[in-house]
């Protein structure tokens, strides 16, 4: 008996139906926001992956296997670099497929707008294939709970690294100890974010 979440009600739904749920956006986001660094998460900051993920692999350059409860999915995303003579300028595109148990559900064309911070921005432009199912619900729920897992995450080293200098204070003051003087004219080192978010952004810019 084929799996329910390959049992898919049609190969190719008119080419709005994807669209009116911001799947392509949405798909594309969880790619290159989270899933393309999950391998390097999980050796590193383990903790800022779902724990909905509940396996992850990288099958290649730029190929990831991500599995939940539900299914196996593989996240396949190519670009390709193309000279436009009319306007003499180069014009980056990538394509995103996304299959599931072995499935081809989704294959989404994106072009790549003006970089910002050297992080290409990639935004979804066409849908080649789309076939709807079980694998919709479960990847837009996933993608949803990811992000608000990294912001809590981040949150909440915030919070320890604030309350460590908390407690680091309360100590010098009871010791007497007073935080040495810079040389005269050289400005207060600025305080650093949270090293939570910048462990994520470094993730993220490797793998981009």
């Amino acid at each position: 008996m084929p799996s329910p979440m390959s049992d898919f009600s049609h190969s190719r739904p008119e080419t709005t139906a994807p669209w009116d749920r911001n799947i392509p956006e949405k798909m594309l986001a969880l790619y290159l926001d989270s899933v393309r660094s999950f391998p390097a998460w999980k050796a590193m900051c383990p903790h800022y992956i779902h724990p909905d993920v509940k396996e992850v692999s990288e099958l290649g350059y730029h190929s990831t296997l991500l599995r939940t409860e539900q299914a196996e999915y593989v996240f396949t995303f190519s670009t390709k670099t193309t000279f436009i003579y009319e306007i003499e300028e180069e014009v980056r595109t990538g394509q995103l497929e996304i299959r599931c148990d072995n499935e081809l559900v989704l294959n989404v064309g994106a072009s790549c707008t003006d970089e910002e911070e050297g992080k290409p921005e990639w935004v979804a432009r066409s849908v080649e294939v789309f076939c709807d199912g079980e694998w919709v619900a479960d990847l837009l729920g996933l993608a949803a709970r990811q992000q608000a897992h990294e912001r809590q995450r981040v949150q909440l080293e915030t919070r320890e690294r604030q309350r460590h200098a908390q407690e680091l204070t309360s100590l010098r003051r009871k010791f007497g100890v007073e935080e040495s003087p810079g040389a005269p004219g050289q400005a207060a080192a600025p305080l650093k974010g949270p090293q939570g978010w910048q462990r994520l952004r470094f993730w993220k810019k490797r793998t981009s």
